[in-house]
């Protein structure tokens, strides 16, 4: 792994549709940058893993990505993360974000086009230390998997409303989670 690089700037792959598995996974990268990158559809698992350096990363104009790859960022030390204009994601992968003990913030807005975003895999934030999450404009999502937000002891706050089609709450939802206020 390339423990040196701390910064890169992906821009002008214009017509790259895919990133590999393991792509950046166990770097020193301390910022990311996607700019022009409309073409990806997909991501390949463990993106990004093991980022303990990373500082900012905006992950916004992957308009036609349809998935979140499992292991997305886990095992990393992210602080805040935003997540906007994704099109055309239908699903998050499993362990999304799975030990990420140092995140503070995270907010999803605007995922998918209306009527998108159906599925969150099984582990969704297990063992992380996001201590505010808000979800908006998830009316379609109708699939969450087990241990969602498992072992989230630092989360305080939650803003989980607008999930109108989803039909049952997984097996242990928010377990062991530190949560004082939900809206």
């Amino acid at each position: 792994a390339c423990k040196r690089l701390e910064e890169f700037k992906f821009e002008g792959f214009t017509s790259l549709t895919k990133l590999p598995e393991r792509f950046m996974s166990h770097t020193g990268i301390k910022r990311l940058t996607f700019k022009d990158v409309d073409a990806i559809i997909s991501i390949g698992e463990r993106f990004l893993m093991g980022t303990k350096e990373l500082e900012e990363f905006e992950f916004a104009g992957f308009t036609s990505l349809m998935k979140l790859p499992p292991h997305f960022l886990a095992l990393s030390d992210i602080k805040r993360l935003s997540f906007s204009n994704l099109d055309a994601l239908t699903s998050i992968g499993s362990h999304f974000l799975e030990n990420t003990t140092q995140l503070e913030e995270l907010e999803f807005a605007g995922l998918g086009s209306p009527g998108s975003l159906t599925n969150i895999d099984e582990k969704f934030m297990a063992s992380s230390g996001v201590r505010r999450l808000v979800f908006r404009d998830v009316a379609s999502v109708t699939s969450i998997g087990y241990d969602f937000l498992f072992d989230t002891k630092q989360l305080e706050e939650l803003e989980f409303s607008g999930f109108k089609s989803l039909t049952k709450l997984p097996k242990n939802f928010m377990q062991r989670s530190g949560v004082t206020r939900v809206s």
